[in-house]
């Protein structure tokens, strides 16, 4: 993710789909694959993937620096996590927790909240939530999520799990 390569792909995936859906023609995003430790062109091919975000209707957007420089990464995956929301809101695939947070009308950090142990009673619809996304990182072969801990002290587990599942191994600082 941090060169930009898996964004842009992405962006290409879901501009064929909307166009498929809606009719309209499709417009190749161009972007510099097979980059190596460029961190120019990663630059380039994440300011194309944010341009396009912005375009799609994303208000909320990272900005190179958050990726490139790992200055702040979570806004970068939150520029993801509304691109997601976005094609929910087109009618087109979105990932499996969009959907869940649609379900229960939660943003994905207050379901999250929800596996704080510190909290002793749940409404019938946070344990559904709760329950919900137990399901979801069940189904991607994470291992058995326990609804008695946070998440953040299952995470090492889970980052031993990921590698090779999805973009990536880990976020390496860039070659500068």
């Amino acid at each position: 993710m941090q060169d930009g390569i898996i964004l842009c792909r992405l962006v290409n995936s879901i501009s064929k789909l909307r166009c498929e859906r809606f009719s309209e023609p499709f417009k190749l995003v161009h972007f510099r694959e097979n980059i190596g430790n460029s961190v120019f062109f990663a630059r380039i091919n994440i300011e194309t993937f944010i341009r396009w975000s912005k375009n799609f209707g994303v208000t909320d957007t990272c900005t190179v620096s958050d990726l490139v420089d790992l200055k702040d990464v979570m806004q970068a995956i939150n520029n993801v996590y509304n691109v997601g929301r976005k094609c929910a809101e087109m009618g087109l695939p979105h990932p499996q927790t969009v959907a869940l947070e649609q379900e229960h009308s939660m943003r994905y950090n207050d379901i999250v909240r929800l596996f704080d142990p510190a909290r002793s009673s749940l409404s019938v619809e946070e344990r559904a939530a709760k329950d919900g996304l137990i399901n979801i990182i069940n189904n991607r072969g994470l291992g058995a999520l326990r609804s008695d801990a946070t998440l953040t002290e299952q995470l090492g587990n889970w980052r031993k799990r990921l590698i090779g599942k999805w973009a990536g191994t880990e976020i390496k600082p860039p070659v500068t």
